[in-house]
């Protein structure tokens, strides 16, 4: 608002005064006050510049700020499911070695009954042979 009051105030004063320079070289008093006028409107546009950088830098922070207490919240819930993962992977694992076990222990006595049933069939066949 001020700036388009110095605006308006440099251009009446423009109009009114003329501009000139005096014989110094000095310019006469409407060519400062339209410089002031001039330099105030300036300025105001660098105010309004800088204060609209300074909303979208304070938009990102609060997006930043967001997204980083999201990222935080994320990481503790992954790194507990991550636990927990690790914590059923290590119990399947030692059910895996179990089961295995069983199997190992499953295919000796298949192996030690046909054994014996070889054996049992040899010996009948000799006892009935004899």
């Amino acid at each position: 608002m001020r700036a388009i009051i110095y605006i308006l105030a440099a251009a009446t004063l423009a109009s009114v005064v003329p501009i000139s320079v005096s014989a110094q070289g000095t310019p006469a008093a409407g060519a400062l006050l339209a410089d002031d006028a001039r330099w105030a409107g300036d300025r105001a546009d660098d105010k309004t510049a800088l204060s609209d950088q300074w909303k979208k830098g304070q938009r990102m922070a609060a997006d930043g700020e967001k997204l980083v207490k999201r990222s935080n919240q994320r990481l503790v819930k992954l790194a507990r499911d991550a636990r927990s993962f690790a914590a059923k992977a290590d119990e399947a694992n030692a059910a895996q070695a179990k089961e295995e076990n069983s199997q190992a222990k499953g295919r000796q006595m298949i192996a030690d009954g046909r054994a014996l049933q070889a054996q049992a069939e040899g010996s009948s066949q000799t006892a009935s042979g004899a």
